[in-house]
């Protein structure tokens, strides 16, 4: 199994046209928080982690370890409203603590037009930097300004997208998360919009022992905790 770097580092996306593009400082491993209320998870050995049956519970519980469960988390969400949000069956999120982003915003121009990606020098050194606050909840302003998007179902669950070309970016909850809850807001970035840097952030396969039924006709799987503070789990 791969793990995520245990120093610091960076990860950058962005929409499909590049007019919005975000920037994300992961801290070094000793610094990425705990999951509130979330149990430690087990991990088979890497030699086991294939689309083969389950060993027996015994051998199961001989051959796993558990690590914490540390953000960021990766979020396999097949909720109602994110299946119709991203029009498919499963939305993938990673998730992060709202301050370790920040976002980059193209200015609209209507001579952008909607056909092509926004990549010429001219256009990119006109982005205008943004606390990622202002993004998950843009201003009537801004979005008048730029190609953020807003839609929120209830007042709480804000998702942002790009107006240019219809990327879904990100979903923040700015409700209560209860007493249990320990850390600051946090932004779900929609993984497929990540750039080359997704590369480093390795899925493990999946075993039928984190096989969870969810209609008669198809499935998902509740995918094992990653090692460096990366866990994987279903929504």
């Amino acid at each position: 199994m791969a793990f995520l770097p245990s120093g610091p580092l960076t990860l950058k996306g962005g929409c499909f046209c590049s007019a919005i593009r975000y920037e994300i400082c992961i801290p070094a491993l000793s610094e990425r928080p705990l999951v509130p209320g979330a149990l430690p998870t087990s991990i088979p050995p890497a030699s086991s982690i294939t689309y083969q049956p389950a060993p027996s519970s015994d051998a199961a519980a001989e051959a796993t370890t558990t690590v914490p469960n540390r953000l960021p988390t990766i979020e396999y969400d097949h909720c109602h409203s994110c299946r119709r949000a991203c029009g498919s069956l499963l939305q993938v999120w990673i998730i992060f603590e709202l301050k370790w982003v920040t976002f980059k915003l193209v200015p609209r121009d209507e001579k952008l037009g909607s056909v092509g990606h926004i990549n010429s020098r001219e256009q990119q050194d006109k982005m205008v930097r943004y606390e990622t606050q202002d993004i998950v909840k843009p201003s009537k302003e801004l979005q008048a300004e730029t190609y953020i998007g807003l839609y929120s179902s209830d007042g709480e669950a804000q998702r942002t997208f790009c107006t240019r070309c219809g990327t879904p970016v990100a979903y923040h909850f700015s409700g209560d998360r209860g007493p249990d809850w320990n850390l600051g807001p946090l932004i779900d970035i929609a993984m497929g919009t990540l750039g080359k840097a997704v590369d480093m952030i390795q899925i493990p396969q999946i075993t039928d022992a984190y096989q969870i039924k969810r209609a008669s006709t198809w499935k998902v799987y509740d995918l094992i905790s990653m090692g460096g503070g990366m866990t994987a789990r279903v929504g």
